[in-house]
């Protein structure tokens, strides 16, 4: 029998049956102009996610979220959840917050990632140095330390259409910096209470395309619907070094290189 273990605040209150895209350990629903995914695993908590365990996903053809508080399965497999399985799309706010209104320090961020990403073609953003070794990623590198000058030059516009779609995966590593860069934006309205709006919107509305993976991700990093893991990275980042190296080995988990990237990024934005 399925177990409900958590599911986002912001799933809306519909049947959902057409299905996106099938992984491993995903399905992807697509509602409107978004995805909702169902994972079979714990982590990344995030606003358009519902986790289970002991499901076969392959079975899963539909979902519904009812105003009565439940969760519907291919119309028949009804599961129930309250405040303890909700995982509030506000956590990352709260999160952010707390410093305020003193500035987060990424230093200690940024040092741990210099130790702990290599051969990365993004890198080259945080450290300015050409590092890779393989053709096709010292293209990309280039690319990325061109794309990476737009924006310490204030061409928002040009930064954001210089990283998009660039790199492999079906989140290109362009794109996943995009969305961190978006995220630690967000995160310095509410830790300095900053308006980088402008250049959110700039930056967002560039960088969507056809990709709804990378469309939805890019809404939930502009809106600040942030998973746990970043949550928890937040709230390391001013005193909480055994906590803020945890937090990012479980980023650094997330997907091929989309961890790497994402966190990159997110430094970016204090740059």
């Amino acid at each position: 029998m399925p177990q409900l273990t958590c599911i986002g605040d912001r799933i809306p209150c519909a049947r959902i049956d057409a299905v996106h895209s099938r992984y491993e350990r995903t399905v992807n629903f697509l509602h409107q102009e978004s995805l909702i995914s169902l994972h079979t695993f714990s982590d990344p908590r995030t606003a358009l996610s519902v986790h289970l365990e002991g499901i076969d996903l392959p079975s899963i053809r539909s979902i519904e979220r009812t105003p009565d508080s439940s969760l519907i399965l291919n119309d028949q497999i009804k599961l129930d959840f309250d405040e303890r399985h909700i995982y509030p799309a506000s956590a990352f706010e709260h999160a952010a917050r707390q410093s305020f209104p003193t500035a987060l320090d990424v230093s200690a961020l940024q040092a741990l990632l210099l130790r702990q990403i290599i051969d990365n073609p993004l890198l080259v953003t945080l450290s300015g140095v050409l590092s890779c070794s393989g053709i096709f990623d010292r293209v990309v590198e280039l690319k990325f330390r061109a794309a990476w000058n737009y924006w310490q030059q204030g061409q928002y516009l040009t930064t954001a259409l210089s990283f998009k779609g660039r790199g492999k995966g079906s989140s290109p590593a362009g794109d996943d910096f995009l969305c961190g860069l978006l995220l630690g934006l967000k995160t310095r309205e509410y830790s300095e209470g900053a308006d980088f709006s402008n250049i959110r919107t700039v930056v967002f509305e560039a960088a969507l395309g056809n990709n709804l993976i990378v469309n939805t991700l890019l809404n939930h990093a502009y809106q600040g619907w942030a998973d746990s893991d970043f949550v928890a990275l937040v709230q390391s980042l001013n005193n909480d070094s055994n906590g803020l190296h945890s937090a990012v080995q479980k980023i650094l988990m997330h997907g091929s290189s989309s961890g790497a990237d994402s966190l990159l990024g997110f430094v970016g934005a204090w740059s």
